[in-house]
Order: C-alpha cells, then sequence, then structure tokens
C-alpha cells in the first residue's frame, strides 16, 4: 500500500485500512490483509537494498463490496453474486445461531 509517487518521499510510507482507497467495504479483515501485503513489500524492499535484487511486491486484490450484518433473527448480506438479500436462511448460511462463533474458534484451536 505504497503511496503515489507525487507524495514527498513515497517508498518511505506505507498506507492500510480506513486511509485507502480501494473497492471493498471497510472492515478490520480488509485492514488487516493490507497490513500484511505492506509489511511483506516492506520486507521485500529491505531485502532488494540488501541483496542488490529487483524487489517483487505483492499486489493487493480488487475486493468486491461485501458485508452481512446480524438483526435480530434475521441478517442482511450484500454479496457481489446475489447483490441484497435477507432473512432467516441468511442469518443461518452467514452466522448459524450462535454468531458465527463455533466456526471462529474452531480455527483458533491448536
Amino acid at each position: 500500500m505504497e503511496l503515489l509517487p507525487n507524495i514527498p518521499n513515497p517508498s518511505y510510507h506505507y498506507a492500510i485500512g480506513d486511509i485507502c482507497s480501494w473497492s471493498g467495504i471497510k472492515r478490520c479483515g480488509g485492514a488487516m490483509a493490507m497490513g500484511y501485503y505492506a509489511a511483506f513489500n516492506i520486507h521485500q524492499k529491505l531485502l532488494s537494498k540488501q541483496t542488490g535484487e529487483e524487489a517483487k511486491p505483492m499486489l493487493f486484490p480488487e475486493v468486491p463490496p461485501m458485508i452481512a450484518i446480524a438483526i435480530g433473527k434475521k441478517a442482511i448480506m450484500l454479496s457481489p453474486v446475489d447483490g441484497t438479500t435477507h432473512g432467516e436462511a441468511v442469518l443461518e448460511m452467514m452466522f448459524r445461531d450462535d454468531l458465527g462463533f463455533a466456526s471462529k474458534s474452531r480455527r483458533c484451536k491448536t
């Protein structure tokens, strides 16, 4: 997430999260992914300075707007495929019966 060339010292400044202009909806997941890309690209730049080899930066992909929100016993979702949908079936698909807690905690177990 390197800054544009018209900014002073652009190769030494990176931006992630809400300050960036990008295609997705601004949420913490996108900001964390951008942080990973920025860290990788900074590391590539440091390696390039040490080794003299050309840096191979990763480019952040185009991300279509998407989001799901639980509201009571229903949910509403915006997806690039289905557009805006809502109802109990959307709640079950996106959050199950525990707002997604079980699916998230399964990934954290070692």
